[in-house]
């Protein structure tokens, strides 16, 4: 099972039953989804690896979750004992066995009681009752630790914020440019992960002059200084390429002296293809704790796939850098570009015209 992080499993109890719980948690999940979260519901909304995952195989599931929330309604299955149940042979239902699977993270010091919920769909209980009602599912994971999520006169509507609100105390929320940092990365991932490379300045170059005619633009996103766009032997082949038409987009977020390299590189090139040359910088501290430093990505004349460079971390070798190498569908480009313009929209961006950044 993939090691991939959901911010919410959500459990429900008789999928094809119109007494069942799974049109509540869809709803619960839509909402929650549209906020930014990753959710887990089975057969609705899961990462594509986990879609085949069989529903009473949803247990494995459980460890990949951060949080954990069980849609209940009056119809809920009881076992003989009163508990959250149905007593099939010594087969517990399907939401029990997830409850419990996560009960056991919690008796493993993995996750926090308060990392688990309840969330009310029906019609019968209001309030005090329902927290009640939800010791009595589950008395063994529901102690003064969780902040049960409870109701009198709230809408369905006004419910579900409570949830979200619950999951930004439980530390799942992602400020906006951390959620389009995140989209991006996923997208980029989507690609095709290659083995771990290392490149010297000089190989990247010679690579470079190898694909030079063939090129239409090449988009560079540093959120770090770089050596291949300090200067030296780069910049004579980067004026070559402007000479022939290629488009030059370098998007530097905002670190120490990136506005004065930004301005070497724009000012180093011949007034007469500067016209070809986007030189943006954006404010932002987006990118500073990430471990992304270098995204560089090739835009081909032709069909041929895209190639970039998703670069990792310096590696222990000075002369050297430690890179991702990904080749991926050709139709997936503008995508990525367009993630890259909602990482910087409503924050401040500046252009270098040649004299001044406006």
């Amino acid at each position: 099972m993939a090691n991939n992080k959901y911010d919410l499993f959500i459990a429900y109890h008789g999928t094809n039953n119109p007494d069942g719980s799974y049109q509540a948690a869809k709803k619960l999940c839509d909402y929650l989804t549209e906020c930014g979260f990753d959710v887990y519901l089975h057969n609705y909304m899961c990462f594509n690896e986990h879609k085949d995952v069989q529903w009473n195989r949803t247990w494995e599931i459980v460890d990949n979750c951060k949080c954990f929330i069980a849609v209940v309604n009056d119809n809920v299955p009881i076992n003989s004992t009163g508990h959250l149940g149905n007593d099939i042979g010594d087969r517990e239902s399907q939401i029990r066995s997830e409850i419990d699977s996560f009960y056991d993270l919690i008796n493993r010091n993995m996750r926090n009681r308060a990392d688990f919920n309840f969330f009310y769909c029906g019609s019968q209980k209001r309030g005090e009752e329902q927290a009640t009602f939800f010791r009595s599912l589950h008395s063994q994971i529901i102690n003064g630790h969780n902040e049960l999520l409870t109701w009198d006169k709230n809408s369905y509507e006004e419910n579900s914020i409570l949830v979200k609100n619950w999951l930004d105390k439980r530390g799942c929320s992602l400020s906006n440019e951390q959620k389009q940092l995140k989209k991006l990365r996923e997208l980029l991932e989507d690609l095709g992960w290659g083995k771990s490379i290392l490149f010297s300045p000089y190989e990247l170059y010679n690579y470079e002059t190898k694909i030079s005619r063939e090129l239409k633009s090449l988009t560079l996103i540093a959120a770090n200084t770089t050596d291949d766009v300090k200067g030296g032997a780069i910049f004579p082949l980067v004026a070559e390429n402007l000479q022939r038409g290629v488009k030059y987009t370098y998007l530097f977020f905002e670190y120490p002296g990136a506005k004065k390299q930004l301005e070497n590189i724009y000012l180093s090139h011949d007034s007469k293809v500067r016209d070809k040359l986007n030189v943006q910088l954006v404010k932002s501290k987006a990118w500073f704790a990430a471990d992304i430093l270098l995204i560089k990505i090739y835009e081909f004349k032709n069909d041929a796939l895209p190639e970039i460079f998703f670069r990792i971390k310096m590696s222990t070798d000075q002369r050297s850098e430690q890179c991702i190498y990904i080749k991926g569908d050709y139709n997936k480009i503008p995508i990525i570009q367009q993630e890259i313009e909602d990482l910087i929209e409503e924050q401040q961006v500046v252009k270098f015209n040649g004299e001044k950044w406006e």
